[in-house]
């Protein structure tokens, strides 16, 4: 019986490179199918966003048109918020020239400063029509609880009713109780 001592010992080594080689096939395909869902997934809730910016601008310049006296500087900003809105990519920039949505090579894109041109001029928008600005749904989620904004009123959250004297703020017993024997009225 000829066994090659050389390749036992050179075992595991030869395991290791197999399982990386495999692994890194996997990975590959598995992280291209998860990269495109995401980015789609990314994709509408950006364009969800300029959607709704475009929507307001559109909306709020015509109201302003038909005024006798139309703001200027408001209609301006309004005019603007809607040439950022046009000039949001609807590709994805990042592949290159070989994109069939591409016609011509142009200067790298950046995403996240013109979104972030286009909240600054939707605030400035909402500032001079006197409209409270509503929050990208993204921005919603991750904010913090330091960003409520002063003025507003703060909605009391009941206390559970696990110990003696804690009383809820929807008691229906106690408005029972005001009601008379006969109950809640409605």
């Amino acid at each position: 019986m000829d066994i090659d001592l050389g390749d036992l010992v050179d075992l595991e080594q030869q395991f290791y490179d197999v399982g990386y080689k495999e692994g890194t096939e996997h990975g590959r395909v598995h992280g291209l199918i998860e990269g495109r869902a995401l980015g789609k997934e990314k994709g509408f809730e950006m364009w969800e966003e300029v959607g709704f910016y475009l929507g307001f601008a559109t909306t709020w310049k015509s109201l302003l048109e038909r005024e006798q006296e139309p703001n200027s500087k408001l209609v301006s900003h309004l005019s603007h918020l809607m040439e950022l809105a046009g000039s949001f990519p609807m590709y994805n920039p990042s592949r290159g020239s070989s994109d069939i949505h591409e016609t011509s090579p142009t200067p790298e894109i950046d995403i996240a400063g013109l979104l972030s041109r286009m909240r600054g001029r939707y605030r400035v928008a909402c500032s001079g029509l006197g409209v409270r600005p509503r929050l990208p749904s993204s921005s919603v989620i991750d904010a913090p609880a330091s960003s409520i904004v002063e003025g507003e009123p703060e909605i009391p959250v009941a206390e559970s009713n696990s110990g003696p004297g804690n009383n809820s703020i929807w008691s229906f017993a106690d408005a029972s109780k005001k009601a008379g024997a006969g109950g809640l009225a409605f």
